[in-house]
């Protein structure tokens, strides 16, 4: 019997049974199989398809049983290597070799037999089969699974040799960068203080060049002056004896003895000038004094003027008649002036005519890489950056702005921003009240905020023909504190003394010079440390330092010391909160990015320096105020040495009611009060009830203010205790 059957479509399994005897044929994709012997099948006696024989298998092509229908078959053997195979099922054909003649029952029954036989035997093998092929499937899954793995690993360890080589790689990039940029910043840095030398290199060169320049200019300005000095005083020789030789009766210059007689007469009449002893270092009857204006008082405010000196001096100013601005008092000859021939630096003239200046901005020439020797407004000789502008004048008090950009004498600027092209510029306000004090208000702008900067020197100008010592007195400074304790200072041939010794904490200096009323500084206290130091030294022939390139001189200096009266000069004594010098901090007001804004009190006093403690008390510990009526209060303003208050209805002068908290640790010391968008109305001002009269009083003035009108009123008392101001319109106070 013959079956077919196809197995996981790879091949074809024909069982044949021949004689007895199970034969399996397997039909595969092989087509030369190994020791196999080339076999025929016949079907129905007809040539089938041809296969190989190999150990009683029969292998057949696949190809050649494509179109083969399973049935069962016949087989007989026709020869060793021919099989027979007949079919068996289906009905009997005319073409069929089998007829009933030859049809024979035994032969049935053996095929039965035969074919039961080869069932069991069938089913037999086809469990071996099944058996084997399951344990060969199993194997070659095994192997299959075996070789799956073996393939994922090997692309496993692939993938983690690629990954772990690509991290490799990484590490390898990065340390390379990480060592490039390394590299770049050393060179960066070594580039970096290269530069840095040659420019520090520049700088010492600059300096030393600037240094050298200076001594020459010094020596060869000394040395003219001496030989200016030198002929002068033999022309007056000349002159003297001349007069001599024409009025002296019975001297006669051809007689022995001359020069003993004309000593004698030096001696018995000298030469004098308004009963002054006249010397090298002497004046002319003629010396030509700095001018502030007519003499005497006059109503208090701030007027423009143009200040004449001489007039090879005068002549080539291209200013017009309002070049100078000039705060006169009504109770004195004093005042406050800011003149071209001093840069607009505004400086006190006291009643005697000696000028004072708080000095200004100064930088340091060194700490810019274009600038040298001394960077302020007194090396601008033609106002070329120097303004000056009145911004609030009337019968309570005077502001006025004074604008300024500290240069060399070569006009060069520090610190030029190169994003903006701006350089240091300066703003400064002076509140002035009618008791001759007021507010310096001083704001830097500058890109190098953290660059040395001195905001404050106490300086004397010395008019032409006169020395230090006739300005100043010997015991020319004297400091005090808000405690009212003060120490006075001499100056000696060896010039100034150290302040070490002054009163703990002294934040207040009065400037001692010739006349009843002398210039006077405050600044805020410090903690604990020495804030105001001397100027150490001393000039020729005098007790104090002298230079004379500063007021009026057009000459390109910056530190040329006087040898000589006949120009105008000046004299520094002190400073307050000198950077590098000064053992405390004189503390800003306020800071800003590139801003520093600094505050301090000045004036003229006849009092004592302790005497201005209780003032300094009222401008850094106001009392407080609290406000009745319809008014805001902003409190107290150093700024303007003020209290502040905003009408809440604009334009509608109404009364104002003040109670100042005053005590002895607060004092209210001639009060001000500015009280914005008030109106064009008068006021009228009382003190606890009691009406105070105008003018000697208390003084009344108003501002413009974007808001409107502002109403200034100072009031002339000093308050100890509690006191109650009332302002009002002029017609509603009875």
């Amino acid at each position: 019997m013959l079956r077919l059957s196809l197995v996981a479509g790879l091949f074809v399994v024909l069982t044949i049974c021949v004689s007895g005897t199970a034969v399996r044929a397997e039909v595969r994709h092989h087509e030369d199989p190994e020791d196999a012997r080339p076999v025929t099948l016949l079907l129905n006696g007809d040539p089938w398809c041809e296969g190989w024989l190999v150990h009683d298998i029969c292998w057949i092509p696949v190809r050649q049983i494509v179109n083969l229908f399973p049935e069962l078959v016949r087989v007989e053997w026709e020869a060793p290597a021919i099989v027979h195979v007949v079919t068996h099922f289906g009905h009997p054909q005319e073409d069929d070799d089998f007829s009933e003649e030859g049809w024979r029952p035994e032969e049935e029954e053996e095929d039965l037999a035969d074919e039961q036989e080869w069932r069991e035997h069938q089913l037999k093998m086809e469990l071996d089969d099944e058996d084997e092929e399951l344990v060969h499937g199993d194997v070659e899954f095994a192997l299959t699974q075996l070789a799956a793995d073996r393939e994922h690993a090997e692309r496993m360890a692939h993938m983690l040799i690629e990954r772990e080589q690509q991290a490799v790689q990484r590490a390898r990039d990065a340390v390379e960068k990480e060592i490039h940029l390394e590299l770049e910043r050393e060179l960066k840095r070594l580039e970096h203080e290269r530069l840095q030398v040659e420019l520090d290199a520049e700088a010492v060169l600059q300096r030393e060049l600037a240094d050298l320049e200076h001594i020459y200019h010094r020596a060869e300005s000394e040395i003219w002056l001496d030989l200016e000095d030198e002929l002068r005083r033999i022309e007056r020789e000349e002159a003297e004896l001349r007069h001599h030789l024409d009025s002296a009766e019975g001297w006669d210059p051809d007689e022995s003895g001359e020069e003993l007689e004309r000593e004698e007469w030096e001696e018995t009449e000298g030469a004098t000038v308004g009963g002054r002893q006249m010397g090298s270092l002497g004046e002319t009857a003629d010396v030509p004094q700095l001018p502030s204006g007519p003499s005497g008082p006059a109503p208090f405010g701030a007027y423009y003027t143009q200040l004449t000196f001489t007039p090879e001096w005068d002549a080539p100013w291209r200013v017009d008649d309002h070049a100078d601005v000039v705060v006169r008092f009504d109770n004195g000859g004093h005042r406050f002036v800011f003149w071209r021939g001093t840069s607009y630096i505004p400086c006190w003239v006291t009643d005697a005519g000696v000028w004072y200046t708080n000095e200004f901005v100064e930088r340091r020439g060194a700490h810019s890489p274009n600038t040298e020797g001394c960077v302020e407004p007194m090396s601008d000789k033609q106002c070329r950056f120097s303004h000056v502008r009145v911004i609030e004048s009337n019968d309570a008090r005077v502001v006025v702005h004074w604008r300024y950009a500290p240069v060399d004498v070569r006009y060069e600027h520090p610190f030029t921003d190169p994003a903006t092209g701006w350089s240091d510029w300066v703003d400064e306000y002076y509140t002035i009240y009618p008791d001759a004090s007021g507010v310096r208000r001083i704001t830097v702008h500058t890109s190098a905020t953290d660059r040395w900067c001195e905001f404050q020197e106490c300086i004397v100008v010395n008019q032409p023909g006169t020395m230090p010592e006739d300005n100043i007195d010997l015991d020319a400074v004297t400091l005090a504190n808000v405690d009212g304790q003060e120490r006075t200072y001499t100056w000696t041939e060896d010039g100034g003394p150290e302040f070490d010794a002054g009163p703990p904490r002294a934040n207040i200096i009065k400037i001692n010079t010739k006349g009843s009323i002398r210039p006077y500084a405050i600044a805020p206290p410090a903690a604990e440390g020495q804030l105001i130091t001397p100027y150490s030294g001393h000039g020729r022939d005098s007790h104090f330092n002298w230079w004379d390139h500063w007021p009026v001189s057009q000459t390109a200096s910056d530190g040329r010391g006087a040898v000589s009266a006949e120009r105008p000069s000046h004299s520094s004594l002190a400073h307050i909160g000198l950077p590098g010098v000064a053992t405390a901090e004189w503390k800003p007001y306020k800071q800003g990015r590139d801003t520093i804004t600094k505050i301090m009190l000045h004036g003229l006093t006849d009092k004592a320096a302790a005497g201005l403690s209780p003032l300094a008390e009222s401008w850094l510990e106001p009392a407080h105020a609290a406000v009745e009526g319809p008014y805001a209060s902003r409190g107290y303003d150093p700024t303007q040495l003020a209290y502040v208050f905003v009408a809440e209805r604009p334009s509608q002068a109404l009364e104002l009611t003040v109670r100042l908290e005053a005590s002895e640790a607060s004092p209210a010391v001639n009060p001000a009060f500015v009280v914005e968008r008030w109106d064009t109305a008068d006021a009228t001002v009382s003190l606890d009830g009691t009406n105070l009269s105008k003018g000697s009083d208390y003084r009344v003035g108003h501002s413009e203010g974007v808001g409107g009108k502002n109403l200034i009123v100072w009031i002339e008392t000093t308050q100890t205790s509690p006191v109650t101001v009332k302002i009002a319109p002029f017609h509603s106070l009875g």
